[in-house]
């Protein structure tokens, strides 16, 4: 699951350093929590052995109890 993540990131950032464009530490921690968050993401990775239905239950539940506070 780290690795999908990381490969995601260092393609990003391959392409931000290849297009000379300039990305703050906030801004590239608001994409990596953005892309956290992106169920879709998750989603279409074959995680296997039903790593992906319980990251998305455990989604949902964290979900629910931000939702209580």
């Amino acid at each position: 699951m780290t690795n999908k993540l990381m490969s995601h990131f260092s393609d990003a950032m391959s392409k931000y350093i290849d297009e000379g464009k300039k990305v703050t530490h906030e801004q590239l921690g608001e994409e990596i929590e953005q892309k956290l968050e992106d169920t879709k993401f998750w989603r279409k990775l074959n995680l296997g052995d039903g790593v992906s239905e319980r990251l998305n239950a455990a989604f949902r539940l964290s979900q629910a109890l931000l939702t209580c506070f």
